[in-house]
Order: structure tokens, then sequence, then C-alpha cells
């Protein structure tokens, strides 16, 4: 084929190519058997036709980088959750946490410091006390792990004054993260049973 598109050859021909179409036309002949002689080459074109061709290839780019900016946002929204629980600003926390789960519902510590923050701006702790634990459990559930989770369901008990469950978690948290200066702070506090 080459052979046969060669610019000389049309031109030996007397066939014109203005529009220098058959130049073009051979260097996509050029670059096919270049890919297609060489096996890497190959494999890596036979797995984009495979997948659907290029477009396919550029869907699953764009997919993926969508993914990537919906991930980057979610943490942003994350930090910035964290920094207004952490400046007592309950509902901005709220409303930042929830954004960070609407764009990574899968991050389990997204919904432990989502349950945490709803918990602190509950009226009534008592009556908030259950929701949280189920929540917290769940994220406890989705990751092992769970220091985030583990370290608020201690916060919670110890709270509710239930020490034994909240020295737990605690416990727990320093097990997985031995540096974790919170729930060293929280076990160093005496529980209600030592203060009395």
């Amino acid at each position: 084929l080459a052979r046969q598109l060669h610019p000389d050859r049309l031109s030996a021909l007397g066939i014109p190519d203005d529009a220098r179409d058959a130049q073009r036309l051979f260097a996509q002949v050029n670059t096919a058997f270049a890919i297609l002689s060489d096996k890497q080459r190959r494999s890596e074109y036979t797995s984009i036709l495979q997948r659907g061709g290029e477009a396919a290839v550029r869907a699953e780019q764009a997919k993926a980088e969508e993914i990537a900016m919906r991930i980057i946002e979610s943490e942003d929204a994350y930090s910035r959750g964290e920094a207004a629980l952490r400046r007592d600003q309950i509902p901005a926390a709220i409303a930042e946490l929830t954004r960070a789960i609407a764009l990574n519902p899968d991050e389990a510590d997204y919904h432990a410091t989502l349950a945490w923050a709803q918990f602190c701006g509950a009226q009534d702790k008592l009556v908030a006390a259950p929701q949280t634990r189920a929540a917290l459990e769940r994220a406890i559930a989705k990751s092992p792990r769970a220091i985030t989770a583990r370290f608020y369901l201690g916060r919670v008990e110890r709270m509710l004054g239930r020490d034994n469950d909240a020295l737990r978690q605690f416990k727990e948290v320093l097990r997985g993260m031995p540096n974790h200066a919170e729930a060293a702070a929280e076990l160093a506090e005496p529980h209600a049973s030592e203060r009395e």
C-alpha cells in the first residue's frame, strides 16, 4: 500500500496532488505499519479497539478526570467542614460535610464527621445519641480501621456518661494510630467513676 500511494509514484503517473492528500495518507500508512509491526504498540492499539476506540478511551479519560475532580472537591469540602467544626460553627460544618458526602459518598470519615457535627448541633443529645451511634457504627463497618468514627463514638459515649464504652473506643483508636493525641488525652482524662 505504501508503494502504491507513495507521492513520488503518483507524481510519476501524472496524478496531481496539489492538496498533498497523498502525502498525508502515506504518512498515516507508515504510522499504521509502525504500530502494527511493533508488538507493544500493536497491543496498546488492540486494547484501544477493544475498549471501543479512541472516542471511548477519551470518554474513559474524561470520566476519570471528573472523578478525580469530585474527590479533590470533596476533600476541600471536608477540610472546610472540619475547620468549621473546630470553630464551633456547626451549621457551616454540617453544610460542608454534607457536600463532601454528596461528592464522595464512599468515604467513611466524611460520614463519621458529619454524624459528630450533627450530634454537636443537636439540642437534646440523649435523643440524638442512638442515630449518631448508628451512623458511627455504619462508618466503622464501612472502614474497619475507622479511626475517626471510633474516636467520635468514644466522645459520644463519654458525653453520655458511658465511660467504659468510651475508653474501649479510645483504646481501639490508639491501637490503630498510636500517636493520636486526642484519644490519648481522652484516656488520660479521669472518667465519671474515678471522679466520684
